[in-house]
């Protein structure tokens, strides 16, 4: 497809052909290898949410498929979670299936490479089909894989994977903005890539990359001034809505269940701006756009001191580094009468702005007119638009180089002294930058001024060289980005070894269940950080979070988009009485050696240093027979939990509902259950009442689960805040609960029928030309 930027003394160069970018994608993929290497030798990254939400939730998912069970609903986290709730989990992603190859840990690493290197891949055709040549598209790739953004999301993974779909649903959108405009194929080929992005899990991402989309496309079709016809608007506007329709269609599975069950998740409503804007991206980081590594440094001396400078939050990326050649050759792009570079750059100001959340009333204003995005928090995430941007402009700018090398040709290189004055401001920074920010972050800032400074200032030698070496100023800029970002990014990838993370710590041998088949519940207290060991080994030892779920350990609090905000009401209360009601056998609680056991606790000894391992007083069975029920409102049930009657199993509070039984016998058991089977979405269990009684699972109600009474359909009611109770006549029953997330049948249906309109689109003009 041609394109050129138009207006000004816009280059009249043509976009650069698909196959032609062939070395430099190779260039591009031989280079994160090199970066990336201890990943080819055995090592793995494992930091942040890698360790506390990736893995596990991966192994769960290879452990139901391995067991032939279904993967929607999770027990091991909390008292239980719906995994459609949280689409982030990707089970109908088709990349994920790569997860079930190999060790998890490894298989993640992978994957997440994979992502990485297709996002770069991504760039590579965007920057060409708006006019780079081969080697200033390559410039502007390595701009984005090897960013001090990119390169901190392994620590958050999932980010990986949503940041690779941006440039690619560019590159669909663009054809719809050409001369082809609303025609079948080209709508397919845009709604592939957003539906994909949608199926990966991370549908807020999704909407900002559809919206990155169009204003790419947008600016393409505004800049253009080749021959070729532009569609008329009322075209774009109906092949771009086609387009999106069907790309959420294609989604439907992921989003239409995740719709559905928010109900019972934080997610039910519209976050306040006080949450939603947790996680804002600092205005002072600004300066490490140019002086990378102040973060990701300040945070290894000392994060207690950092947090509350940022705001509070811990940062989603502990460097944001662009890169000082970066911004050299994004400034060489401006200028001239380019519209394409200054529209983008003026994009590249609002994604910053409104990555800035609350300091800046955008983010608040762009929540307000963006819907989906009410919903979403840490601004911070925003930062992938401003990044590919930037990377764009980096390729507009190495491509005004390139086009302007050209032998025997003499005056000064475009915009050379915007590089120099570049520099030279870095220069500054390095010299006076300890003084003039917070004692938090000013002690860092030298050493990143002076990379950014070698990086400015070796754009400017290759503009300088470029006219009487024109052969080789392509290959130079391109390793000056590589040297220039690489060399920072190595400090922010932490490797280790995985064989440690497959092993069960010592601890997981004490937690064996008295109740098999069901899993061990534990109690993981929050205020255990660090103890056991350095980094994220130290995690695993202790189950921090969600770790236990590879050990089959179900962990309370657990750390999942799809927890119950009642269940962290009932966490809150903060008593141990609370484990006895929540059927936890063990609790892991900070302990100095030699403690004393804790009133209702037993001490079974300490896992690591630090922390002590107890067993509960008495905890309620995982299913029991209460002979007692009173319907009551959250507020006053919640006032009522640990009543002594309700934590000894002998009355149950049950929330108001068309169906509530109302129990007015004396307080008491009524029985006894056996389980019969215990698996993620069906649980299956016999029970003798002595008279009627509500049969009480000590598990997470969310909307799905069905119960049935001798094989019959029956109520089930929401018990205790949180529970599942089924009320059932005297004598022996067999009770089963199953689960069937909300939407998904529907879900699926839609996207079946979204890929036969998809193949249809797409198939149809091709095999019309083959039969022409």
């Amino acid at each position: 497809m041609g394109g050129t930027e138009g207006g000004g003394h816009e280059s009249g160069r043509q976009s650069t052909g698909d196959g032609r970018l062939l070395p430099a994608a190779l260039t591009l993929l031989a280079s994160l290898v090199a970066i990336y290497l201890p990943l080819f030798l055995g090592r793995v990254l494992y930091q942040r949410d890698l360790s506390l939400w990736i893995h596990p939730a991966q192994a769960f998912v290879r452990a139901s498929w391995r067991a032939g069970q279904e993967a929607t609903w999770n027990p091991y986290v909390g008292l239980g979670i719906s995994t459609l709730a949280n689409p982030l989990y990707g089970l109908f992603y088709p990349p994920n299936l790569l997860h079930r190859v190999g060790s998890v840990p490894r298989a993640a690493n992978v994957v997440l490479w994979l992502h990485l290197a297709f996002g770069g891949l991504g760039i590579l055709v965007l920057a060409g089909r708006l006019g780079a040549r081969r080697a200033a598209a390559l410039a502007g790739a390595l701009a984005f894989c090897l960013s001090g953004l990119e390169t901190s999301m392994w620590t958050f993974g999932i980010m990986l994977v949503a940041y690779a779909w941006l440039p690619w649903c560019a590159v669909g959108f663009l054809p719809l903005f050409s001369g082809r405009g609303a025609r079948a194929g080209a709508v397919g080929w845009a709604a592939l890539p957003v539906g994909l992005a949608l199926l990966s899990g991370e549908i807020f991402l999704a909407v900002v990359s559809a919206g990155f989309a169009l204003v790419v496309g947008l600016v393409h079709h505004r800049t253009r001034q080749d021959a070729e016809e532009a569609p008329p608007p009322r075209v774009v506007a109906a092949g771009a809505a086609a387009a999106l329709a069907l790309a959420a269609a294609l989604g439907a599975v992921a989003v239409l269940p995740a719709a559905r069950s928010a109900s019972s998740t934080e997610r039910r409503r519209p976050l306040p701006a006080a949450i939603a804007e947790q996680g804002s991206f600092h205005p002072l980081r600004l300066v490490e756009l140019a002086a990378g590594g102040m973060t990701l440094r300040a945070f290894d001396r000392d994060p207690g001191r950092v947090i509350p400078r940022l705001g509070g939050t811990q940062p989603l990326a502990l460097d944001v580094y662009a890169g000082g050649s970066v911004l050299a050759l994004a400034l060489v792009a401006l200028g001239g009468g380019r519209r394409r570079a200054a529209a983008l750059a003026a994009l590249t100001v609002l994604g910053f702005l409104i990555s800035m959340g609350r300091y800046t009333p955008v983010h608040g204003l762009f929540r307000w007119l963006v819907l989906p995005l009410a919903y979403m928090r840490f601004p911070e995430k925003y930062l992938i638009v401003p990044f590919a941007l930037l990377a764009l402009l980096a390729a507009l700018g190495a491509e005004r180089i390139l086009s302007s090398a050209r032998p025997g040709e003499e005056g000064p290189p475009p915009a050379a002294r915007r590089t120099a004055l570049l520099t030279a401001g870095l220069l500054v920074l390095a010299a006076v930058g300890r003084s003039l920010l917070p004692a938090e972050l000013g002690p860092f800032v030298r050493a990143g001024a002076l990379q950014g400074a070698a990086g400015a200032a070796a754009v400017m030698g290759v503009q300088l060289l470029a006219a009487r070496r024109p052969r080789i100023a392509g290959p130079l800029l391109v390793l000056v980005v590589l040297v220039d970002l690489g060399a920072a990014a190595l400090p922010v990838l932490r490797w280790t070894s995985p064989e440690a993370l497959e092993t069960a710590p010592p601890v997981v041998a004490s937690l064996r269940s008295a109740e098999a088949p069901l899993p061990p519940r534990l109690f993981r207290s929050p205020r255990i950080q660090r103890a056991g060991g350095d980094g994220q080994l130290g995690s695993v030892l202790t189950l921090r979070e969600n770790t236990g779920t590879v050990f089959g350990v179900d962990t309370l609090p657990g750390y999942d988009a799809g927890l119950s905000p009642e269940l962290s009401q009932v966490l809150g209360l903060g008593r141990n009485e609370v484990l006895r009601l929540l059927a936890v056998a063990h609790a892991l609680l900070p302990g100095a050696p030699g403690q004393s056991d804790r009133p209702g606790l037993q001490r079974l000894g300490s896992p690591a240093s630090g922390v002590v391992l107890y067993a509960v007083g008495a905890p309620l069975p995982r299913v029991y027979l209460a002979g007692s029920a009173e319907v009551r409102p959250d507020p006053e049930a919640r006032a009522r939990l640990l009543d002594p009657a309700v934590v000894d199993g002998a009355q149950v509070l049950l929330a108001p509902g068309p169906g509530a039984a109302d129990l007015t016998a004396q307080p008491g058991r009524a029985g006894a259950c056996r389980w019969l089977a215990y698996t993620n979405t069906r649980l299956e269990a016999t029970c003798t009442a002595e008279r009627r009684a509500l049969a009480v699972f000590v598990e997470q109600w969310a909307p799905g689960w069905r119960a049935f009474v001798d094989g019959q359909p029956a109520p089930l009611e929401r018990a205790n805040l949180v529970m599942r109770a089924v009320a059932i006549p005297p004598g022996p029953h067999v009770v089963a609960l199953r689960y069937q997330g909300p939407g998904l049948a529907a879900g699926e249906g839609i996207s079946a029928v979204a890929l036969l309109v998809w193949l249809v689109l797409v198939g149809a003009p091709v095999l019309g030309r083959r039969w022409a």
